[in-house]
């Protein structure tokens, strides 16, 4: 019979990006059974080794664990592995699903930051979305009625975001927590909207302003747009409300926000300026809307690659 040459472990090592003890931790598992040098004691790896490590690499990218490798490589028949690449199929489908997802929401939010930070102190006149708040708190006090439900809402982000409705017709209190878009929603009859506020769409007056730990939201942050109604002869007709569309801190500890908001009225003004940016929800080649109760997120498993 042919010799064949083997490997030192550092050799493997270089060749498969895999660190000296991941590839003993694949020992420890049984991907792998290198034999070990009689006289030097080091771990020889062949060339068949390293094809069960390239192997084993396919089926880590593939999404599968640690136990479904070993057993795909421990003599699992045709029908066995050909579904559990069907499994993984569909698992990666429904990965790319939620990636495409994630990429329109990031669009989205990444020209609504432009938009608000160029058009503080400008309005515009177009409806609204339709949205859902969730309140949790009592001026910065979370309350501790909406702790199940807001950690169910948290595990919506980034497509719900902060936000808020200012009392103005009745009283003066914010009702502040997460805010969501009915449209990113799939069924925003969902238990999940339960004891939440709705949002109808509406016509309104679009504005943009700043708040912080300085600066705490209040009504206030509305009186421009209300003084630009009054002059042109605009007549409130609903709270307004407004959305976090970006959140920083300074190297005092300061935090700073910059917000969204829509102020519902009734008249006519021909005033639109400035246009609002293009929409990117809804692309062809991604879901239109997200199920709350199918999110998944990265999973903390150790990945030894």
């Amino acid at each position: 019979m042919m010799s064949r040459k083997e490997y030192k472990i550092g050799r493997i090592s270089e060749l498969t990006g895999l660190t000296s003890e991941a590839l003993r931790y694949y020992e420890h598992e049984g991907i792998v059974s290198p034999k070990k040098s009689s006289t030097s004691g080091y771990r020889m790896y062949s060339a068949w080794d390293l094809h069960i490590l390239i192997r084993t690499r396919a089926y880590r990218r593939y999404g599968f664990t640690l136990a479904e490798i070993v057993r795909a490589l421990d003599q699992m028949d045709v029908s066995e592995i050909t579904e559990l690449l069907h499994d993984k199929e569909i698992e990666l489908k429904h990965s790319i699903e939620e990636q495409l997802l994630l990429l329109e929401q990031m669009q989205h939010d990444r020209l609504a930051i432009i938009d608000a930070n160029t058009n503080i102190g400008k309005y515009r006149i177009e409806n609204s979305p339709a949205l859902h708040l969730i309140e949790t708190q009592e001026s910065y006090d979370i309350m501790d009625s909406k702790l199940d439900l807001y950690r169910t809402w948290i595990n919506m982000v980034p497509f719900a975001s902060s936000g808020g409705i200012f009392e103005a017709i009745n009283g003066n209190k914010l009702r502040y927590g997460l805010i969501v878009e009915d449209d990113s929603i799939c069924d925003p009859r969902d238990a999940l909207f339960i004891d939440t506020i709705s949002i109808p769409a509406k016509k309104c007056l679009t504005t943009f302003f700043r708040s912080g730990s300085e600066k705490e939201l209040c009504i206030d942050m509305f009186k421009p747009a209300f003084e630009f109604m009054e002059n042109k002869g605009l007549k409130l007709t609903g709270d307004p409300f407004a959305r976090a569309v970006l959140m920083t801190r300074d190297d005092r500890g300061e935090y700073h926000s910059l917000y969204q908001g829509w102020v519902p009225f009734e008249g006519d003004c021909e005033y639109c300026s400035p246009p609002p940016p293009p929409k990117t929800k809804g692309s062809a080649t991604a879901p239109s809307c997200i199920d709350p109760n199918a999110i998944r997120f990265p999973k903390t498993e150790d990945h030894i690659e």
